[in-house]
């Protein structure tokens, strides 16, 4: 297999080659908007997710994310948890208000912590840094499934 078709398997630290799977192209062009403070983490996240056919739009704040909410319509937010400023729980406290049925997945490296925060929110899926690329898209394609009775059957799409 030559190296175009390797493709890192784990997003944050340690980093670990496994084969490409195959396209969910029963989500093509799907609005992600995903929320990080580290660009390395932006650019990463919204690479794999155009790869899978998703139009992602990605902020480095909350601020920003909430602007980008304004503007468009998103099938899924996903936002880190510790971010300077305003915070994932709180900019998913606004963006539930905004839009109450938007599904939400949340990033960190402190899933307790994360945990305790979240009394009076709720989260879609609470994935753990480091993130592993099937992980991710497994968790996205469940919260828009969920979400979405129009999405196909996953076990042709996949």
């Amino acid at each position: 297999m030559s190296s175009t078709n390797w493709e890192s398997n784990m997003v944050g630290r340690n980093k670990m080659a496994i084969p490409m799977t195959r396209k969910r192209n029963g989500f093509k062009g799907r609005k992600i908007l995903v929320v990080d403070d580290n660009a390395i983490i932006l650019h990463v996240l919204s690479g794999i997710l155009e790869d899978e056919d998703f139009i992602v739009t990605t902020a480095g704040s909350g601020i920003a994310a909430l602007n980008a909410l304004r503007q468009e319509d998103f099938d899924l937010i996903i936002t880190d948890f510790v971010m300077p400023g305003m915070d994932g729980i709180s900019l998913l406290k606004k963006a539930k208000a905004m839009h109450p049925g938007l599904p939400v997945i949340l990033l960190t490296g402190s899933p307790s912590r994360a945990r305790q925060r979240l009394t009076d929110i709720k989260v879609d899926a609470l994935l753990e840094k480091p993130l592993y690329r099937e992980e991710l898209l497994h968790r996205v394609a469940c919260c828009l499934v969920r979400h979405d009775r129009k999405v196909p059957d996953m076990r042709r799409a996949v």
